[in-house]
């Protein structure tokens, strides 16, 4: 991602009064005043490719949907880290103000608040899976293809063949016809 894009990533620690900040594209290190923790900028991406700019604007949907299923993918998995996504100077996803990343917190900001949320757990000693899951219909962004998400050891798992197979688990076994969602397994 450095490669094509302005890449900058800042930190601080607590004992520091400023933080650094490193450009990964000249490799300037500097000072600077920023919140405790690490922050990652990726800005421009794309922005050296000219060549590849007349098929870049022909792939924009097919683009902007993978971005958006990777985006939620990890949000979901790695819930203790703050998102925040622009595209043009447009807010598309931030987890900044969310305050809790508890899993329902999380599944209620990227799916809508759901009346017909359903929680399940069960823990043993070898395995723990935790689901959140509600109907489609149920307020879903529909531009948002991928809308079951199954993350294994804070992972994503991307394999269509188990997607089926959850997918007709919970048609079978319960109200849910098109679950939506976050299957978490540990």
């Amino acid at each position: 991602i450095a490669a094509v894009s302005e890449f900058f990533i800042s930190s601080k620690v607590r004992s520091e009064l400023f933080g650094s900040q490193l450009c990964l594209n000249d490799s300037q290190q500097s000072k600077v005043l920023c919140d405790i923790g690490t922050k990652v900028e990726v800005r421009n991406l794309f922005h050296n490719l000219p060549v590849r700019q007349h098929y870049m604007k022909s792939q924009l949907p097919n683009l902007s949907k993978q971005l958006n299923k990777f985006l939620y993918h990890y949000v979901l998995a790695c819930r203790e880290t703050k998102f925040h996504v622009l595209n043009n100077e447009k807010l598309l996803l931030s987890t900044e103000d969310l305050g809790d990343s508890s899993p329902e917190t999380i599944f209620q900001h990227l799916f809508g608040a759901q009346q017909n949320m359903v929680q399940f757990e069960q823990f043993s000693d070898q395995f723990s899976l935790q689901a959140f899951l509600s109907n489609q219909n149920g307020g879903i962004p529909q531009q948002n293809q991928q809308k079951l998400f199954i993350v294994l050891n804070r992972k994503p798992i991307l394999n269509e063949l188990l997607y089926k197979a959850l997918k007709r688990a919970f048609k079978e076994k319960s109200a849910l016809t098109q679950p939506v969602g976050v299957v978490y397994l540990t």
